[in-house]
């Protein structure tokens, strides 16, 4: 399995620049210095270092990610929103 290295702040500055300052998944612009840079295909997965397997995304949906691909983090959050709604739905029945 390859480690994980340091990014240095140049490589994180043009990876932030690719992106023009937006998540890689929520799509919102954050400061560079809320960002965090992500391994697309986790290394414990059989990503590599290499840039194009680099992306900056928000503290936030890197955590939720975690070491999941990227379709199965979609996944996750479309299951989280789905319940979320549901439970909203609930609420609002229980309500009337």
């Amino acid at each position: 399995m390859t480690e994980h290295k340091l990014i240095a702040p140049h490589d994180k500055r043009r990876i932030y620049d690719r992106q023009n300052g937006l998540c890689a998944y929520c799509e919102q612009r954050r400061n560079i210095k809320y960002m965090t840079v992500d391994h697309i295909i986790p290394l414990s997965k059989g990503g590599s270092n290499e840039e194009t397997n680099l992306q900056c995304t928000c503290k936030m949906c890197n955590y939720f990610k975690g070491n999941s691909l990227p379709l199965e983090f979609s996944e996750r959050i479309h299951t989280i929103f789905i319940n979320n709604l549901q439970f909203c739905e609930m609420e609002l029945s229980a309500k009337q």
